[in-house]
């Protein structure tokens, strides 16, 4: 896995083809950029804390496999971190378990790659708070 800070945005294929990734099916949660699978998360709330762990859902996970997905991000937007791993990982690491009602596979924490990632080298937009600053 690349030691560079990936950015978020969309755009030609690997190819060089800018519609191909148009043409794949979709994940559920987050989206595919080339050959990487990207997600931006909170800590706070997207941690599966039973086993803290990023948990992938694991049919958006069946999509990735059968289009060729290389990497798993997870961009943690509150503490600018950038977690990396496989679809390989997740398989032979990964915890079964439902999250609501749907099958999801929980990686530890000491499974993923983590590295310091600013919003600005991610290419994130936090997105604007509304009124007077506070959250409803």
């Amino acid at each position: 896995m690349s030691e560079q800070c990936s950015r978020a945005g969309r755009g030609q294929s690997r190819n060089g083809n800018p519609g191909d990734w148009q043409k794949r099916p979709k994940p559920s949660y987050g989206y595919f950029r080339g050959q990487t699978w990207c997600k931006n998360v909170r800590y706070s709330t997207h941690l599966y804390r039973r086993f803290a762990a990023w948990a992938v859902d694991d049919g958006d996970l069946a999509i990735a496999e059968q289009v060729g997905i290389l990497t798993v991000e997870y961009y943690d937007t509150e503490q600018e971190v950038l977690y990396r791993t496989t679809p390989m990982q997740l398989r032979q690491h990964g915890i079964h378990a439902h999250w609501g009602s749907n099958p999801v596979i929980a990686l530890p924490l000491q499974h993923w790659e983590a590295k310091p990632c600013s919003h600005e080298e991610r290419g994130y937009k936090p997105p604007k708070s509304k009124g007077n600053g506070q959250h409803p």
